[in-house]
């Protein structure tokens, strides 16, 4: 996101993140992280998808390391819509051939694909 997105400030959105996982994890299970957060410096909504293969230990709710990432920082003015999108990403994740695909995908750039049809 730094490199992306050089004028959001990496440490209040870190701040922002690690205050969201203290009120609970957001490791909803099944290998799947989505953390979020709300920024007052941000314009628009920024998403940052990821995965990893070895699996990251994030305290998720089945207590198994999490594969697949989307982070989600919005505005506080537009709550609405961050809850929509999370709402979405939480309906996409549910597909166990989207999961399947999502980790299977070759690169950037397949990943990119899939998600452009989601």
């Amino acid at each position: 996101m730094a490199e992306r997105r050089p004028e959001i400030d990496v440490e209040a959105a870190h701040k922002v993140l690690l205050e969201r996982e203290a009120l609970g994890t957001t490791g909803i299970g099944e290998g799947i992280a989505i953390p979020h957060g709300k920024l007052d410096a941000l314009e628009d909504i920024v998403l940052v998808v990821g995965r990893s293969a070895e699996g990251v230990e994030f305290d998720a709710l089945d207590f198994r390391p999490c594969h697949i990432f989307f982070l989600v920082l919005a505005p506080e003015k537009v709550a609405g819509m961050h809850l929509r999108i999370l709402a979405h990403i939480s309906r996409m994740l549910k597909d166990d051939a989207f999961r399947k695909a999502f980790l299977c995908a070759e690169g950037r750039e397949g990943l990119a694909k899939l998600l452009e049809g989601a």
